[in-house]
């Protein structure tokens, strides 16, 4: 992946586009981080960076619906379970639930 950011931050560098006009839209924070640092060992001086956004980040702020946290989406997920599966073990739940409100 590193290749892939260096080689798209060159290609930003050489677009002549004014950073702070530029919006990119990477999979995860690492990857915002990562180019953020490949776009600066371009430069020789400092840069206005240009917007880059996560894809849930882009979305949310498209969105008008509100995003819940993680701690809401698992006791809301408990709570489902609960009554469809007639579990009555908080225990259970949560040793799942983390991984599939991540998922999600």
């Amino acid at each position: 992946m590193t290749a892939f950011l260096e080689a798209l931050a060159e290609s930003i560098v050489a677009s002549r586009i004014p950073l702070q006009e530029a919006a990119i839209i990477l999979p995860n924070k690492r990857a915002k981080r990562m180019l953020l640092l490949a776009i600066a060992n371009n430069y020789d001086k400092p840069v206005f960076a240009p917007a880059i956004f996560t894809i849930d980040d882009f979305m949310e702020r498209l969105s008008p619906l509100e995003c819940l946290d993680k701690v809401t989406l698992m006791v809301k997920l408990y709570e489902l379970y609960r009554k469809n599966f007639d579990s009555k073990s908080v225990d259970e739940v949560f040793t799942w639930a983390p991984a599939f409100v991540d998922d999600i």
